[in-house]
């Protein structure tokens, strides 16, 4: 390393400390500077602002060629599978395919499904009052959002 010249922050997102209490772990990282590293081949990018403008750029893509490392050291079921998501399409079947999620998900829809919703909620925070703790990402939005997702599409 150059004299002068610091690496980017490193995080582990799966590392227990991080999976526990991640807000220490965010507001050092952002701290630290724009860029973070999460492994081998691997960066995030730390402040809104920056992942906004990303995201607007066009000139960027979520294609990732044939020789990508990640693609040759995997050649499972994981390199299929992500491959297929919707974020990583190509532009013409991201379209296509956010604007069926997008009449998925439509205004209708969520009216048809906020009481269930609100039930959930309320199940959920049951535990919560009787013990004085939540956690809001891991007790309640990740539970209501994968339990709502699942019964839309027909799973138990």
């Amino acid at each position: 390393m150059t004299a002068g010249r610091v690496l980017p922050a490193r995080m582990d997102p799966l590392s227990p400390e991080v999976v526990d209490d991640p807000y220490p772990t965010y507001a050092r990282v952002r701290a630290a500077g724009p860029l973070c590293r999460f492994g081998p081949a691997s960066w995030g990018v730390t402040r809104h602002r920056d992942v906004a403008a990303l995201l607007r750029d066009r000139r960027l893509s979520n294609t990732f060629p044939e020789d990508d490392p990640q693609f040759r050291m995997a050649r499972d079921l994981s390199q299929e599978v992500f491959r297929r998501i919707i974020p990583t399409r190509d532009p013409d079947d991201h379209s296509r395919l956010h604007q069926q999620m997008v009449r998925a998900f439509s205004p209708g829809v969520a009216r048809r499904t906020a009481a269930r919703i609100g039930a959930l909620v309320d199940e959920l925070l049951t535990p919560a009052l009787d013990t004085g703790r939540l956690d809001a990402v891991a007790d309640l939005a990740v539970a209501v959002a994968a339990t709502v997702v699942c019964e839309l599409i027909g799973l138990p």
